[in-house]
């Protein structure tokens, strides 16, 4: 597979590393992994407190004559606190400021849960609407159904920055291929960890499968590490020296030498949720990165 340039696919997964919903990148929040409007309970506030908010906003600005909407990208983490990530106002206009500036500063936040689980951080959409006088609130949930259908008919991306002209000289010694569930047997669009091991072999995380591919086909290959019929969600993937994969799933880390899978329990390792795995190439060492809470 060499000089192919791969372009699996057309987004990262519902459960990410971090990704932006919308243009404008806030920058101050803690993006290592979350989930996009996740869990059996979806993430919310308390509502009494969240008037608040919005009657704070409301007293200190001045909303004459001013119309429109703006979209907010908020992380909630699971101890209740809020982090706007993006939003929609390309013009940073001072109302805008100052309902970031209150969004992050609220802290009756009321985390996702899944199966009776606080989730670490998970993403949802708060609109303000701006009119007759004064600005109001709620949370447009994401459909993920149409999100992941959406993904098959990938449209052109939208350049912002029409000022800077990249150049890449070495592009045309490159044989650039999309895969996706529409054109290939990719079980799903949606993943968020790779590693390419010493036999050019292709490890992917796709929307809680584990998935091989060796430039022609996709192959699920958790079959012999899951329960059969369990949902494991991998968050976490690499390649040590030795050509060993390590992947993190259910309060577990596993490592596969290419002839056997091998556990390493949450209670052997002292590790209930690794964020990521990362191979130290220079001495050979596995570490991963814990969650919190």
């Amino acid at each position: 597979m060499k000089n192919l340039l791969i372009i699996l696919l057309a987004a990262q997964s519902l459960s990410s590393v971090g990704q932006n919903i919308f243009p404008l990148k806030v920058g101050s929040c803690n993006t290592e992994m979350f989930c996009m409007d996740c869990g059996d309970i979806g993430a919310g506030y308390d509502i009494e407190g969240f008037l608040n908010l919005q009657n704070k906003v409301n007293n200190s600005l001045n909303l004459r004559n001013v119309k429109g909407a703006v979209k907010f990208q908020v992380l909630v983490d699971s101890s209740g606190r809020g982090c706007v990530l993006s939003h929609t106002d390309r013009s940073n206009s001072e109302i805008t400021l100052k309902i970031i500036k209150e969004l992050n500063k609220f802290k009756k936040w009321t985390p996702a849960i899944t199966n009776n689980k606080k989730e670490v951080r998970s993403a949802i959409i708060v609109v303000f609407t701006l009119g007759d006088n004064r600005v109001s609130a709620s949370i447009e949930r994401i459909d993920r159904k149409a999100l992941m259908k959406s993904f098959d008919r990938p449209l052109d991306p939208v350049i912002y920055n029409t000022h800077y002209t990249y150049e890449n000289k070495n592009l045309d010694k490159y044989k650039m291929t999309v895969w996706n569930s529409a054109n290939s047997d990719l079980p799903n669009n949606m993943s968020n960890y790779m590693t390419i091991d010493k036999d050019e072999l292709i490890w992917l995380t796709v929307d809680g499968s584990l998935v091989t591919f060796d430039g022609k086909n996709f192959k699920n290959t958790e079959q012999n590490i899951t329960e059969k019929g369990k949902y494991f969600g991998y968050s976490a993937l690499a390649t040590d020296n030795n050509n060993v994969k390590w992947i993190y799933a259910k309060n577990a880390i596993y490592s596969y030498d290419n002839v056997k899978w091998r556990k390493y329990d949450s209670s052997e390792i002292g590790i209930t949720r690794a964020l990521k795995i990362i191979n130290n190439s220079a001495t050979g060492e596995v570490f991963s990165v814990p969650a919190k809470g």
